[in-house]
Formats: structure tokens, C-alpha cells, sequence
């Protein structure tokens, strides 16, 4: 499986070339204010080995934006949802509960599932940027 439709709205021009791409629900500041700390997870554990994309869906980015850049400063890529394209592109994942997904740069799905809460899924990531 593989997300194609990322390529037309990012570019993945990174230095590295895996993508941990996280849906979270934008309009749950619970929800945003815990990307700083899988910020700083996936840097401490991945030694800046993955790039991260955050997709949010909300209804009201005016509030997404003021927490990520007035009471964050948040400078990690975040795409919105506006019309649940992406969640309906990728639905079997998310009726699964997987809203976190390891990306080559060509959109490849390497592993689905997240490692910050699900420890079969970190040995995953740890056996493949930590052998």
C-alpha cells in the first residue's frame, strides 16, 4: 500500500528518506499539544533519521493554527484534511485505529501503527534505524 496522493501536496525533498505521517484530530487541543512530544520522541529515539507530516482534521484551523504557531511554535509540516480526502483514501488503516504510518519518500508504506504506543510497532522501527 502507499500514500501517492502525499506527493502532489508535499515534497519529500528531505534529507532522509522515511516519513512518519500522523492523522490526529485538529480540533482536540489535547490532540495538538501532544505533537511536541512525538516531536521530540521520534528525534530522541530515530536520531533525526525520519521527517515527520502531521495531517489534522478539523473544522476550525483558525484555533489549529493559533495553538501550533502562537502557543507552540511549531515547525513541522501540517497538512488539513478539509474535505476527509485522506481519510477516506486510507479508511481500512484508520477503522483498524491506525492513524500513524511510516512512509518511504515514494509514498511506500513500510509499517502501520504507532510506536509511541504500541510496542510490537517500536521494536519495528527500532529493528529497522536501530539494528
Amino acid at each position: 500500500d502507499s500514500f501517492p496522493l502525499l506527493n502532489k501536496y508535499v515534497s519529500f525533498d528531505y534529507a532522509v528518506k522515511y516519513i512518519m505521517v500522523h492523522y490526529f484530530n485538529g480540533n482536540c487541543s489535547q490532540c495538538i499539544g501532544a505533537l511536541n512530544r512525538r516531536k521530540r520522541y521520534v528525534d530522541s529515539l530515530f536520531n533525526k533519521k525520519i521527517e515527520l507530516l502531521f495531517i489534522a482534521d478539523a473544522q476550525d484551523t483558525a484555533a489549529l493554527n493559533y495553538f501550533l504557531i502562537d502557543l507552540m511554535n511549531f515547525n513541522k509540516i501540517v497538512l488539513w484534511d478539509e474535505k476527509k480526502s485522506f481519510y477516506a483514501f486510507n479508511e481500512k488503516y484508520f477503522i483498524k485505529g491506525e492513524n500513524t504510518f511510516l512512509i518511504k519518500s515514494s509514498g511506500d508504506i513500510i509499517i502501520a501503527g504507532d510506536p509511541m504506543i504500541d510496542g510490537k510497532v517500536e521494536r519495528k522501527y527500532n529493528k529497522l534505524f536501530n539494528p
